[in-house]
């Protein structure tokens, strides 16, 4: 998860976009429980601290 995490935590400091292909609703309804979780973190102590947040 630390490499989602990156990517998730890059995208949101460069205003982009993360895509995820989505072949099952199982898989991408827990996947975006996990982006939820990253960028709730991220964008709650101003993009500091970053993943080492959630840990």
């Amino acid at each position: 998860m630390r490499a989602l995490e990156s990517t998730i935590e890059q995208a949101l400091e460069n205003r982009g976009t993360v895509i995820a292909p989505a072949f099952s609703i199982g898989r991408i309804r827990a996947l975006l429980y996990e982006f939820e979780g990253i960028v709730r973190c991220y964008t709650a102590d101003g993009g500091k601290k970053g993943a080492a947040a959630r840990r």
